[in-house]
């Protein structure tokens, strides 16, 4: 195992056949083999499970700016522009669980630094 600065010195060097691969997230490892052309393949399913959420400030303005979006998130998804967007950008439709994406059991799932 060699540690890297970032996804982009372990991408080069599989490329180059330094090594014979490294693990990454799937979403970006996905968009840069689309987005680039590249000569890679993704060999394995999920690892470990990302959430992303974006934190707005906790005033009138920021929880009415979250609401909104949140809004628009749900919207994009019922009416099929999230998984759209997914397949565009990333080969495969990551909004539902799939060979390489798996949802995970919230009861599994702990906060580093947090509980559970």
């Amino acid at each position: 195992m060699r540690p890297y600065d970032g996804p982009a010195q372990a991408q080069q060097d599989t490329l180059l056949g330094r090594i014979d691969g490294y693990a990454g997230p799937l979403a970006s490892i996905n968009a840069n083999i689309n987005s680039k052309g590249l000569e890679l393949k993704v060999v394995s399913g999920t690892l470990t499970y990302e959430q992303t959420r974006f934190p707005f400030a906790n005033t009138e303005r920021g929880r009415k700016l979250a609401e909104d979006i949140s809004a628009s998130l749900e919207e994009m998804e019922e009416d099929g522009t999230l998984a759209e967007l997914s397949e565009k950008y990333f080969g495969e439709d990551l909004t539902v669980p799939g060979e390489n994406f798996t949802v995970p059991d919230p009861a599994e799932l702990s906060i580093p630094g947090g509980e559970g």
